[in-house]
């Protein structure tokens, strides 16, 4: 598995794109 063999790297990964999708959604909701 993925997570296995890096999970850091991937952990890192999940947190910038769930940083992308919410700021996303704020821009979103801004407008």
């Amino acid at each position: 598995h993925l997570f296995k063999t890096s999970e850091p790297l991937a952990l890192r990964l999940a947190s910038i794109h769930n940083l992308k999708f919410y700021f996303g959604l704020m821009e979103k909701l801004r407008k």
